[in-house]
């Protein structure tokens, strides 16, 4: 999942920057510094990986609500394996927000990363 997800961020944040380019040249020009910039790209991709980590959250918990309606244990024993506890789903409600934090913190080395080399 992680690599998946750094790899998904990277390819989004060089391309936002190659779309902008001009705009952070004009940024750059009036005084931006190569923090503030990589800050507001760090802010847009956190809002999109936390709308995508709400909508997957949510179709998850339906899903384990649709299953849980049918019989989670009789599911669990189906799968093989024992039924889930509350730390599973606590665990499981913590994932979305793991990737929410890796997208933003891999978004923003991304940026700066592509920054420095232009200049």
């Amino acid at each position: 999942m992680a690599a998946a997800t750094s790899a998904a961020v990277v390819l989004a944040a060089r391309g936002a920057l190659d779309t902008h380019r001009s705009t952070i040249e004009t940024m750059h020009g009036i005084g931006a510094t190569d923090q503030q910039v990589a800050l507001l790209f760090q802010r847009k991709i956190a809002l999109d990986a936390l709308a995508g980590a709400v909508a997957g959250g949510l179709a998850a918990a339906l899903a384990l609500i649709v299953i849980g309606a049918g019989g989670l244990a009789m599911a669990s024993d189906l799968a093989g394996g024992p039924p889930l506890r509350v730390s599973d789903f606590v665990v499981l409600a913590l994932m979305p927000v793991a990737a929410v934090l890796l997208a933003t913190l891999v978004a923003r080395f991304a940026v700066l990363s592509a920054l420095h080399k232009v200049i």
